[in-house]
């Protein structure tokens, strides 16, 4: 018996695959009746007249209290994790994961529950997009698209479709269209900074991350070397300017060298034509590094998610899954409260690309992997290898056949993990370093006796990276946490920052 939408001979057909007999089928699609009403119940009492009958189900009204009321035994059977979904899909994954899976650490509960069916439905999304596109080339950036490749293969083990795990970063991208700057104002144009900068960080940005930067450089141009100069005025500093201007041959050339390496890279790796490109979001930058080379490319951009409020959309063809210019903006506003999270889960086990280098067998120079001698470094790849298990398995059921195309549903298993947190979750990815400018932790509170200081609580809130957590974490009260942050932010959503 089953409150039912799918046709019965779905149900059949599901039924025969699993090797599931049966005597006869109710359900609501066929009979226009409820097991939530008790109407169907009295179909099954009218063909087994005089039979006892027991019904087993894990809703209490439909499945346990309905039945009895119709004079059936009943027994409530206990639902392992979330409950009550909205969708088809969600419910189908839901039921797959509670038969499938038995959860021995928290890692395989959240890769197997919450980013294992995010994968899967990404990939799906892919594969429909890229048959519909006519695109028989597709590549996985660096870093981000490392997990996204293996998902995607497992997906779509039997595809024609030519795939590649593509080396790049965003500085090892943008560095290549320097030379054809003809002054170093036209290079910060291209350049995606921060309002102010160290110069050691901006050296980084412009290529010359191996340039020799000791107390004679600083002193030569009288530049201190710890202080954030804002990007407007590097120019109108006679210091700074003078530096950059003496620098700027250096960077040119160097930007051609790497550009040269690059097309070498590119055409062993086949990214030419009609290709798409495949990573995590959010602005597509990458993606306009590399259209700005003029290459002997057509372009198409699939991510996880691209920036709603921006027009990146309009001037490129870039695709989102979870979110985009006019699809999902609450999507886009829950991913951003645990944004930090989200992102670690997607890294690959190296560092980011420094640079192309045709002097390196693998075409490419890598900086350190900063997570290399970190706890954090093994729970992620377990979340990861869990998260894989699940597509793995999921494929071989073949149940995604009966999925609908609203794939993004997936995200509301990782949405109330997150957004929702118990104290032990809020702990547990609230310990996490997140490594960007400097390495902090993303959620990680002292003593709420400290924050008799208002002033320290505040500052501590700001510097957290999942401030959901943080609250959680501060006052472990079964709290709204999710509104009271997203009223704490709306004057800077106002502002259109991230």
């Amino acid at each position: 018996t089953s409150d039912m939408y799918l046709s019965e001979e779905t149900i059949k057909e599901i039924l025969k695959k699993n090797n599931i007999t049966y005597d006869a089928l109710f359900l609501s699609s066929t009979y226009r009746k409820t097991k939530q009403t008790g109407e169907l119940f009295k179909c099954v009492i009218e063909k087994y007249k005089g039979r006892k009958i027991i019904h087993i189900g894990d809703s209490k009204k439909s499945d346990y209290v309905s039945p009895r009321k119709n004079g059936i035994s009943s027994i409530k059977w206990k639902k392992t994790i979330y409950s009550k979904y909205d969708s088809l899909n969600e419910n189908i994954i839901a039921s797959f994961i509670n038969n499938n899976f038995k959860f021995k650490t928290y890692e395989e509960k959240f890769g197997q529950l919450c980013f294992g069916p995010l994968l899967y439905c990404f990939s799906l999304w892919l594969k429909n997009n890229l048959v519909n596109n006519k695109i028989n080339k597709v590549f996985f950036l660096a870093r981000d698209g490392f997990i996204m490749q293996k998902a995607f293969n497992i997906v779509d083990e039997n595809s024609s479709i030519y795939n590649q795990y593509f080396y790049a970063s965003r500085r090892s991208i943008i560095v290549l269209s320097l030379w054809k700057c003809i002054n170093v104002e036209e290079m910060f144009s291209k350049m995606h900074l921060n309002k102010s900068i160290k110069i050691k960080s901006l050296l980084k940005k412009l290529g010359l991350d191996d340039l020799e930067l000791d107390d004679t450089f600083y002193k030569k141009y009288k530049i201190k070397e710890n202080y954030e100069y804002s990007i407007d005025s590097l120019m109108k500093n006679n210091n700074t300017k003078k530096m950059l201007e003496d620098l700027y041959p250096m960077i040119v050339e160097n930007s051609k060298r790497e550009f040269k390496s690059f097309l070498e890279y590119k055409n062993k790796q086949d990214f030419n034509g009609k290709v798409a490109i495949v990573d995590i979001g959010w602005f597509g930058n990458m993606q306009h590094a590399l259209e700005s080379l003029d290459l002997d490319t057509d372009i198409y951009g699939y991510y996880v998610g691209v920036e709603p409020r921006k027009n990146y959309q309009k001037e490129q063809k870039m695709y989102g899954f979870l979110f985009e210019t006019d699809k999902n903006f609450d999507y886009f506003l829950k991913e951003h409260n645990f944004n930090a999270i989200f992102e670690m889960l997607f890294l690959a086990q190296h560092g980011s690309v420094k640079r192309f280098n045709s002097d390196r067998e693998s075409g490419v120079e890598l900086y350190d992997y900063e997570y290399e001698d970190s706890e954090d470094k093994e729970k992620i790849i377990n979340i990861q290898n869990s998260a894989l298990q699940f597509c793995k398995l999921f494929k071989k059921s073949d149940l995604d056949k009966y999925l609908l195309d609203d794939y993004e549903k997936c995200f509301k298993f990782m949405e109330k993990e997150l957004l929702y947190p118990n104290n032990s979750v809020a702990k547990y990815f609230g310990d996490f370093k997140f490594s960007d400018v400097e390495e902090k932790y993303i959620a990680k509170p002292s003593n709420i006796f400290k924050y008799i200081n208002i002033k320290r609580f505040i500052n501590d809130y700001k510097a957290s990276t999942w401030r959901v957590g943080f609250l959680k974490r501060c006052f472990k009260l079964k709290l709204p946490y999710y509104k009271i942050n997203m009223k704490i932010r709306e004057k800077y959503l106002s502002r259109g920052e991230r």
